[in-house]
């Protein structure tokens, strides 16, 4: 575990180039996190009833674009308190165990859901379709869409970005997923 730095201390080390920082995310190292590393990051701010999704799982699994605004899953039993339900605001539902996975004990939304929520889910459509580029594969993508009810809103939305990420495929063939 990382150890804990007054905010002033964070941020001198992060200006010195000693350290890592992305919003509340820090890490001791001026490298930035691998997959284990930012699981444990993440791990150790949200609640143990978090189901991280979106774009919070996309940076886990790639490390590119933001982890927040926290994007996150509640179980719809039990229910969560109204006053978790207002500090995170997360989405209640139930997803299935095949729709789960876990990385250093963080539990967060297996890939092809993840695809899914990227499409759909509120943000950047830039970021969101960066970390697509990097976790999705043509097949991938096209299922995606089916996993999930769209309304017209996250229909545009999931238009948007899937034509960026087949824009970014056609021109950046070569770049390694």
């Amino acid at each position: 575990m990382q150890p804990r730095f007054s905010h002033t201390e964070e941020n001198s080390l992060r200006l010195d180039g000693l350290s890592w920082a992305e919003g509340s995310l820090v890490w001791p190292h001026p490298a930035p996190p691998l997959l284990a590393e930012r699981a444990e990051m993440v791990r150790s701010i949200v609640p143990d009833w978090a189901i991280v999704a979106a774009h919070t799982a996309g940076w886990v699994y790639t490390g590119m674009g933001r982890a927040e605004p926290w994007a996150l899953y509640a179980p719809s039993k039990p229910a969560l308190s109204p006053l978790h339900r207002q500090q995170w605001k997360p989405r209640s539902g139930t997803l299935s165990p095949d729709e789960k996975a876990s990385v250093r004990g963080l539990t967060l939304t297996h890939l092809g859901r993840t695809i899914s929520d990227l499409l759909t889910w509120p943000g950047n459509d830039e970021s969101a379709a960066c970390q697509l580029y990097t976790l999705a594969t043509p097949e991938s993508l096209g299922n995606a869409l089916n996993m999930v009810t769209l309304t017209a809103v996250s229909r545009s939305r999931a238009r948007t970005r899937r034509a960026l990420v087949e824009q970014w495929w056609r021109d950046y063939p070569l770049v390694t997923r």
